[in-house]
């Protein structure tokens, strides 16, 4: 099963507009977004997220793809097109 996942925070401008975007995005079947500010410290550095938004893909459980800050749904839909996710 694949799961993407978009890491941000409510005050990020940028990662509220993609939220909105990949909500649309008709290739990504489950799409789950979590707020970086409510994540413990710990989780943030397991994860290594650095900066905001990430969006990470998930195949069987296991990260596959991540992208990261300049990235659009266009770019997401492309690699799970070109990879038969």
């Amino acid at each position: 099963m694949v799961i993407v996942k978009k890491y941000g925070a409510e005050w990020c401008s940028h990662c509220k507009f993609l939220s909105k975007e990949l909500e649309e995005t008709p290739l990504i079947r489950e799409l789950e977004s979590i707020d970086v500010d409510e994540l413990e410290d710990e989780d943030i550095d397991k994860l290594n997220i650095m900066t905001i938004p990430v969006c990470i893909i998930y195949k069987d459980g296991k990260e596959v793809k991540r992208f990261v800050n300049e990235y659009t749904p266009k770019d997401i839909n492309n690699y799970i097109t070109e990879n038969n996710l």
